[in-house]
């Protein structure tokens, strides 16, 4: 099922992009995909890493300096920590996907040298808890009932666009919403607990991307 619904974004994306460029000519379709590294701020635990993909949309106002940019993406986000039990070490991990909208004012600073920042409206479609063990996953649980729906972050970074379509980029972002209901959770493993602990009054996202794409 979600697999289902993040094709049928893309492909909405993907739709309204290219049509969109056939009224435009300073409009520019942009696949990309790229890794991340996600942490819960406020949380006790490190970062997770997993991948975004997605495509967005770019408009270049004349002069060819200024641009507005908006995308759909899939990203793996969450967190990690490990406990020592015995010796050995078990990996507790908060695996969060979201579908994210981000929206960014673009600036070309020299050729294709350019920086963006602007808002990022993000929404939770699955949350589970893991233990792992040796690369071994031996459970695993469902946690949506304890996160947010939406997510609303800050987006800043750059790039670099290629003559030949080719672009890179790299962005952190910023969460600005709280994103856990319960400050005080312990789930249960099978032989041990595991407290899924916030140390602060609020806990969001924080997340740094590095992607590679192309302009068409």
């Amino acid at each position: 099922m979600k697999k289902n619904y993040i094709c049928m974004l893309l492909l909405a994306a993907i739709a309204i992009f290219s049509t969109t460029r056939a009224q435009a000519q300073e409009f520019h379709f942009m696949p990309k995909v790229g890794f991340s590294l996600a942490s819960i701020m406020g949380l006790d635990g490190s970062t997770r890493s997993g991948v975004n993909v997605g495509v967005s949309g770019e408009y270049v106002f004349p002069e060819d300096v200024f641009a507005v940019e908006a995308g759909v993406y899939y990203a793996m986000q969450g967190a990690t920590k490990k406990h020592n039990y015995g010796g050995e070490y078990i990996s507790a991990n908060l695996n969060n996907d979201y579908i994210n909208i981000p929206i960014y004012a673009k600036v070309y600073v020299y050729k294709g040298l350019n920086v963006f920042a602007g808002p990022q409206f993000g929404f939770n479609i699955h949350n589970k808890f893991s233990l792992e063990a040796k690369k071994k996953e031996y459970a695993a649980v469902s946690i949506d009932e304890l996160f947010y729906p939406f997510d609303f972050s800050l987006c800043v970074g750059g790039g670099y666009q290629f003559e030949n379509g080719l672009f890179l980029t790299v962005n952190y972002n910023f969460g600005l919403t709280d994103v856990l209901k319960y400050k005080d959770i312990q789930i249960e493993g099978e032989t041990n607990h595991f407290p899924l602990m916030a140390d602060e009054s609020t806990v969001r996202n924080g997340v740094f991307q590095a992607n590679i794409g192309w302009r068409f």
